[in-house]
């Protein structure tokens, strides 16, 4: 119930209808495959991560990191250092804190459109944070248009995918 509480205040502090899978909230879909960590302040649920597995890289993705107006800073970090703890002991061959559009060495135009988007999402931000958890490697992720055809199309259709059908 307190996560709960949790999630219906962070949702209603987000400024921007829920654009696909990148910021809807559903962490307790499939609850039994995932894995929480919470953390408490005078025992009261103040931020929350939850971790999904991704099989085939015998690891895992923080999917949901919540984290209420109350708590302490560094609150998230702590979080994910105890995830990543928990799942060196068991271990887990692969955690992923999920990828970071338009981030790293990418075309102007690209940083660009970032800069244009910053009002509705902060890449730049969300680097940052990343960034300070000195991860090992970053692995690109790419989107592959076939020759001939225009980037901007699958641009355009690869940020539909991200806003759940229309922009």
């Amino acid at each position: 119930a307190q996560l709960d509480v949790l999630t219906g205040g962070w949702l209603a502090s987000r400024h921007m209808a829920p654009m696909g899978f990148v910021v809807t909230l559903a962490p307790f879909e499939h609850a039994d495959a995932h894995r929480y960590f919470v953390a408490e302040r005078d025992g009261r649920a103040v931020a929350y991560l939850s971790l999904v597995p991704v099989p085939a890289r015998g690891g895992w993705l923080f999917e949901d990191q919540v984290r209420g107006p109350d708590a302490p800073n560094g609150t998230s970090e702590s979080l994910i250092d105890a995830a990543m703890r928990d799942l060196a002991a068991d271990g887990a061959g692969f955690a992923t804190t999920g990828l970071v559009p338009l981030g790293g060495a990418v075309p102007g135009w690209m940083r660009a459109v970032g800069r244009l988007g910053r009002a509705l999402y902060d890449f730049d931000g969300l680097r940052r944070f990343k960034q300070r958890l000195h991860p090992p490697r970053w692995e690109p992720v790419w989107l592959c248009v076939p020759a001939g055809e225009r980037v901007a199309r699958h641009l355009v259709d690869g940020l539909r995918a991200f806003a759940g059908g229309s922009l």
